[in-house]
């Protein structure tokens, strides 16, 4: 029974780190949290941080913490920034450091298509002290050369936005140390439809994740922005989750928060929150990086 339980939490193990990636529910404020292409995205500054995690007070839950700062460098095309990334999933920890680079192409200062690429360093563990008793610590497997090592990561994304369209296609784990091209990708699209003098915009809203054990997940979402005040998203999951999000702008700053309710009762955590404080700053009278058209004024 011993060897059993053993086997069983070694494979669990093995499933949660196929897929441990630093997370986010709300890539469609911030597409930068998913994709290098949409580095610089917003005009000016950009700074935010987050915070991921279940709806318990479990020592061995799920945790994600995220911190980021981009800047648009509108007369040079140019978008550089970088992120500072924790992930915890039971007893497996990685850390994600990385900088980012995104060089746009712009058409009649309407329709921007950016290039991406993160580079920086990723180190993955064990935290040993998180350990079940009924690990045997002398099984190599918890000292393979994949942990207990700083790695090289490199990440690429493509995306394209308008007034009207968000849209983009990243590989964000393309490469890391000596391991082959990872299948990890992620699609994100989105439509704007303006109404009442632009003041209010909906936004339907769709992204797809492809892991590299072969599962995949895709979200649909629609949100309505009330312009410079406050906006709301509902949403669904193919893996049977519904999520409910809002956000608070004041000035330069805004307040995010996001939960997912869970409805496959198997899993362990049925409930996950996600906040996030957004900083912009800047003179610049526009949204969006190199658009310059009427709806996209702040």
């Amino acid at each position: 029974m011993k060897k059993l339980l053993i086997c069983l939490f070694l494979l669990i193990g093995y499933g949660l780190s196929a897929q441990q990636y630093p997370e986010t529910q709300l890539y469609a404020i911030n597409p930068y949290m998913i994709n290098p292409g949409f580095n610089g995205y917003y005009s000016d500054l950009s700074a935010y941080a987050s915070v991921m995690s279940p709806i318990t007070m479990e020592d061995g839950a799920i945790r994600n913490y995220q911190v980021g700062v981009n800047k648009s460098l509108e007369k040079e095309y140019v978008g550089i920034g970088g992120r500072l990334r924790y992930d915890q999933r039971d007893f497996f920890e990685s850390i994600y450091v990385d900088a980012s680079f995104a060089y746009r192409l712009v058409t009649d200062n309407k329709h921007v298509l950016s290039v991406g690429s993160d580079i920086g360093l990723v180190n993955r563990t064990y935290n040993i002290g998180e350990l079940s008793p009924y690990v045997d610590l002398r099984d190599p497997t918890l000292y393979s050369d994949y942990y207990y090592q700083t790695n090289f990561n490199l990440g690429f994304g493509l995306a394209y936005y308008s007034s009207e369209i968000e849209a983009g296609i990243a590989l964000p784990h393309l490469v890391e140390g000596s391991e082959p091209f990872n299948g990890y990708f992620n699609a994100y699209f989105a439509y704007k439809v303006y109404f009442y003098h632009d003041e209010w915009q909906l936004k339907p809203n769709v992204f797809f994740v492809n892991y590299p054990d072969g599962t995949t997940q895709l979200e649909g979402n629609v949100m309505i922005t009330r312009k410079g005040m406050f906006w709301g998203q509902l949403g669904a999951t193919s893996n049977r989750a519904v999520t409910i999000a809002t956000g608070w702008k004041f000035d330069s700053y805004e307040l995010v928060y996001s939960h997912r309710q869970e409805l496959n009762s198997q899993l362990p955590y049925l409930s996950r929150g996600e906040i996030m404080l957004r900083v912009h700053m800047g003179r610049s009278g526009y949204v969006l990086s190199n658009v310059r058209t009427k709806r996209n004024r702040k």
